[in-house]
């Protein structure tokens, strides 16, 4: 457990879940900031800490100060906030850590590398966590935090960090979206969506055992275009996700044409 005064600037997806992990783990959450004084309320009634809206209601008495906000705030809405005197760090996967250098003169990322949602607190315990930091004090203090948190802890660089984020939106938020196409597919015939959990899961499952390219499937694979017709003609009454169908089917007949390995 560590003893820290923690101030938590953002009560959204990512401020929830590590609000409520840092508390976990034996930090003091002292102030809850949020754009709404309503969330900022909501999540601190949770975390036994005081409420604020706006950056300016941020007070300068903590020992780390978290801004788990988007990376719009960060870069254009900073200003706003008072000089920390203890460590700043930001939650961000694609934003530079010197974004921070004015405000703080102890910067550093702490840097979850999971999805959050409120509706759905879930466990640190594995999820890996990666930290940067602008001196090895800062680098010290934050892996004794982020240990508490997680056994998977890590140490990464901004412009590192920003290729692991982008390839965080391939893997989750683009299939997140293509999975939601399916759901609507299968409601539009009264087919419960839930049949598609475990063919979801097992898909990930098997990435365990192989890799993603020897563990596609599927008609666009085999280059069986009779049935990638039979999807397109299903989806013109969709056309953006029959423009999608498309355009990946494509992508995996061509990457799958010569059936041994990717094109460079």
């Amino acid at each position: 457990m560590i003893d820290l005064h923690v101030n938590l600037v953002g009560a959204g997806a990512v401020g929830f879940n590590l609000g409520h992990a840092l508390k976990k783990a034996g930090c003091r959450i002292s102030q809850v900031i949020s754009s709404t004084y309503h969330t900022a309320n909501t999540l601190a009634k949770e975390l036994d800490a005081i409420p604020g809206q706006g950056l300016s209601a941020l007070k300068d008495e903590a020992d780390l100060t978290v801004l788990a906000i988007p990376d719009e705030a960060l870069t254009n809405e900073l200003h706003h906030m008072p000089r920390i005197t203890g460590i700043l760090v930001h939650t961000s996967g694609s934003v530079d850590m010197n974004t921070l250098t004015s405000r703080a003169e102890k910067i550093g990322v702490l840097y979850p590398y999971q999805t959050f949602s409120k509706e759905r607190r879930i466990g640190f315990k594995h999820i890996p966590v990666f930290i940067e930091s602008n001196s090895p004090y800062v680098r010290d203090q934050l892996e004794v935090v982020a240990r508490q948190l997680s056994d998977e802890v890590h140490e990464l660089d901004s412009l590192a960090r920003r290729s692991l984020h982008l390839a965080g939106v391939f893997a989750c938020n683009f299939p997140n979206y293509l999975i939601g196409v399916a759901q609507k597919i299968l409601v539009q015939q009264k087919i419960d969506p839930q049949v598609l959990l475990p063919l979801v899961k097992e898909t990930v499952n098997k990435l365990a055992d192989v890799d993603a390219f020897s563990a596609q499937s599927g008609p666009a694979k085999r280059d069986d275009q009779e049935t990638i017709k039979k999807h397109l003609d299903l989806l013109s009454c969709y056309p953006v996700e029959q423009k999608v169908y498309r355009l990946l089917s494509e992508i995996i007949t061509e990457l799958y044409t010569d059936n041994s390995k990717p094109k460079k």
